[in-house]
């Protein structure tokens, strides 16, 4: 028996794999915080998924507003700072000892929407053309 899905998912995403890492620099917004560091595990053009260890950072809740200052690892990406998101949802994997945490951007502005959809559908147009 097959089940049927249903993809809630509004945009294409990206994921990333740990040994092509892509880094993000963010801050709880309304705060003076050091920036945190963490890795992005997908990314679409209405938000992002980041982990991070345990060990590094206090957990971050659900409902949380961050700052994303910004994206390290691709050029292409490099210019979108300064962007707001909250926390949709947060879990904790215990078997790797990382939060997981799924954020919607709040203002994305036009410039910085176009450059993370030129960045998705060059990567999944490439992944496409891999895979024939």
């Amino acid at each position: 028996m097959r089940l049927k899905t249903t993809e809630k998912r509004q945009q294409p995403r990206v994921s990333f794999k740990p040994d092509k890492q892509l880094t993000a620099q963010m801050r709880i917004a309304r705060k003076a915080n050091t920036p945190i560091k963490v890795n992005i595990a997908n990314i679409s053009e209405l938000g992002l998924c980041f982990y991070f260890s345990e060990k590094e950072y206090a957990p971050i809740k659900k409902g949380t507003h961050l700052i994303l200052l910004k994206i390290e690892g691709e050029a292409l990406l490099q210019d979108i700072n300064d962007v707001d998101m909250v926390v949709q949802w947060s879990t904790y994997m215990g078997a790797l000892n990382y939060e997981l945490n799924g954020c919607r951007f709040l203002n994305l502005v036009p410039d910085y929407q176009f450059q993370l959809g030129e960045f998705i559908h060059n990567l999944l147009g490439s992944k496409l053309r891999s895979d024939k």
